[in-house]
């Protein structure tokens, strides 16, 4: 597939993704839910993803605009990388949220929809066209070197993984897990 349709494609995926988030933050009844099955609440799950996007899309932003230090030559994903972004899926409980991504003691509505919304905001900036043409890549703790195009892959995978959860907190169908960082 051509570079910058793949880009495209990756970019309205992302943003289906956050559309979806933002529909699940709109419901400020559901932000304390929590059931025995997950131990964060859905509230915590989307302030959780607020950080985490806020931090994958810079990260493909500073990608686009290059000049950064931190830029390495060569993007390579781990054989875990690739697969989370060829498959689109992440294994439950399998992860350890880092910790500027970990949910705050209280989920704020007001500071989760404004930072839902800075969200947006970096994915605006990555137009297909800068996206397929960004040269290098950034590690991410777990999964390797990612390019920009990863950066904005992983992004939509990770946002789907914790909808996903939200979904199964709001029907009551989660296993108890030990550790609350866990995702």
């Amino acid at each position: 597939m051509d570079p910058v349709r793949r880009a495209a494609r990756a970019i309205a995926r992302t943003s289906a993704a956050l559309d979806a988030l933002d529909r699940a933050a709109a419901d400020d009844l559901a932000y304390p839910l929590r059931t025995d099955g997950s131990k964060w609440s859905i509230g915590e799950h989307l302030a959780h993803l607020a950080a985490a996007n806020a931090l994958t899309l810079s990260a493909a932003r500073t990608l686009v605009e290059g000049g950064d230090a931190r830029i390495v030559a060569r993007a390579r994903p781990n054989l875990l990388g690739r697969l989370v972004l060829l498959l689109g899926w992440i294994p439950r409980g399998r992860g350890q949220a880092p910790v500027p991504t970990r949910p705050p003691p209280e989920t704020d509505a007001a500071a989760l929809r404004a930072a839902l919304a800075d969200n947006r905001e970096l994915l605006l900036v990555l137009a297909p066209e800068r996206t397929a043409a960004a040269r290098g890549g950034l590690p991410h703790p777990a999964l390797g070197v990612f390019d920009a195009f990863a950066w904005v892959r992983f992004t939509e995978v990770h946002t789907r993984h914790h909808l996903k959860i939200v979904d199964e907190i709001r029907e009551g169908g989660l296993l108890v897990r030990d550790d609350p960082h866990q995702v």
